[in-house]
């Protein structure tokens, strides 16, 4: 990947394209779920009791995403590729 190119940021050094995540985490309840426990936003023990539910993992990935500056300060978002 080249600098300033968009990117998954993948809570490491590691950048992966959308085309990558989606061969890996398709998109819906399986992106949601991969994001918000990546990302910490949901607990274990929560994530297990709504595991198959997807307007709830939605929600949740929703709220995660709205956060102040709509970036995670750790774990997977979408960037620009850095140096």
């Amino acid at each position: 990947m080249e600098p300033g190119q968009e990117a998954y940021h993948l809570d490491s050094l590691h950048y992966a394209t959308a085309e990558q995540m989606e061969a890996i985490c398709p998109t819906g309840i399986d992106f949601d779920r991969y994001a918000t426990l990546a990302n910490g936003s949901v607990g274990y023990d929560e994530a297990d009791a709504h595991w198959d539910d997807a307007a709830w993992w939605d929600e949740q990935a929703r709220a995660m995403w709205d956060e102040v500056d709509d970036i995670p300060d750790d774990g997977l978002y979408w960037t620009s590729v850095e140096d």
